[in-house]
């Protein structure tokens, strides 16, 4: 039982979605403060870059963005970086009438259509940021097992156990369990149960 896990050291780039529905209902934190949340690009001295770096013995860089494309606006394609690694879009459809998989696929294509690429293209993660969940709830972040997608609803997004939790599911690792074996019972370890803060 051979565990094939991502590649996780090296440089890492990440692209940040602001999502807004077609009722308007988005964070209310500016692209800016999205982006100094999960990388610290204002200095917020705990987040996601920072963890991950540290964690990893500083082998694990992640990035604003492609940070490697000097042609690109804040790492982003087309003209569409608003902050450092961070863009908005549009969805039509309303996160108060839509479940989670169709609000998932609606900002996927929504983000492919203004880069002009399919994701992930040249990100390794790519995070969703929606205002909050209202159908098929119960969850503060999901990410997709040894894939390149996470979404958070809420604050959740800015809580740095949160982030760290949801790319390790993308890094291929599982829930890690209590001394009860139960899922969500360690809260030693970020893939138990984080804590739920921002710093």
């Amino acid at each position: 039982n051979k565990r094939n896990l991502a590649i996780v050291t090296g440089k890492k780039p990440i692209l940040v979605v602001k999502v807004t529905d077609i009722n308007g209902l988005a964070r209310t934190e500016s692209a800016a403060q999205i982006g100094d949340d999960v990388f610290g690009t204002n200095g917020d001295p705990v987040n996601l870059k920072s963890q991950l770096f540290g964690c990893s013995m500083e082998k694990l860089d992640v990035t604003e963005g492609d940070q490697e494309d000097a042609s690109l606006t804040n790492g982003v394609p087309n003209g569409q970086g608003v902050a450092p690694g961070v863009m908005e879009v549009t969805i039509q459809l309303s996160l108060q009438s839509e479940g989670r998989g169709t609000v998932r696929n609606a900002v996927t294509t929504a983000v492919q259509n203004a880069i002009g690429e399919s994701l992930p293209g040249r990100y390794q993660q790519v995070m969703y940021v929606l205002q909050g969940c209202y159908v098929e709830c119960g969850w503060a972040a999901y990410a997709y097992i040894n894939s390149w997608n996470s979404v958070y609803q809420g604050v959740y997004y800015k809580h740095t156990g949160v982030q760290v939790h949801e790319l390790g599911h993308n890094f291929n690792l599982a829930h890690s369990g209590g001394l009860d074996g139960q899922t969500y019972t360690d809260h030693t370890c970020m893939m138990g149960n984080p804590l739920y803060s921002d710093d």
